[in-house]
């Protein structure tokens, strides 16, 4: 049943609102539509929440002096974004489990690890295990620095 919806960003839409109908379920769904904004909005916020997302990324990038990435310019704002956030995430791991001087020594460690990969693509492929990536591109020396650092 074709509805209209009259969404919080003011905008109307059609809504197919399909199913059974016999609590009142077409109402609620279409109730629950009109608090939303309209797809176009949603998608337009979205977007700028990514691009100042990429923003802060590549400022962070060029504070710190990471090298830049490789690949196509959007693999290239995504990929900063996992970095900057693989990078932030492990530092607040290292804080939680070890005083402070030894935790900014290890992660300042790991980051020089961390940004010696420079691929977009690889970042993007281990987005989901960021840090246990880098970890495992971790060579035995490596590893035993940071063990030390971290003991």
């Amino acid at each position: 049943m074709k509805t209209s919806i009259g969404h919080s960003c003011g905008h109307q839409t059609t809504a197919n609102l399909t199913g059974t109908d016999a609590h009142g379920e077409r109402d609620r769904t279409a109730a629950w539509l009109a608090t939303q904004p309209c797809p176009a909005c949603a998608r337009a916020v979205r977007d700028q929440d990514r691009q100042e997302q990429a923003r802060a990324a590549a400022a962070t990038a060029a504070e710190q002096g990471w090298p830049p990435l490789t690949g196509s310019p959007k693999q290239v704002s995504w990929a900063q974004q996992i970095r900057a956030e693989a990078i932030s995430t492990m530092g607040e791991r290292l804080a939680g489990r070890i005083d402070q001087d030894k935790a900014q020594a290890a992660h300042g460690y790991w980051t020089a690890v961390a940004v010696r990969q420079t691929e977009a693509a690889w970042w993007i492929d281990n987005r989901d295990r960021a840090i246990r990536a880098v970890n495992s591109s971790l060579t035995a020396a490596e590893l035993d620095t940071l063990k030390e650092l971290t003991d």
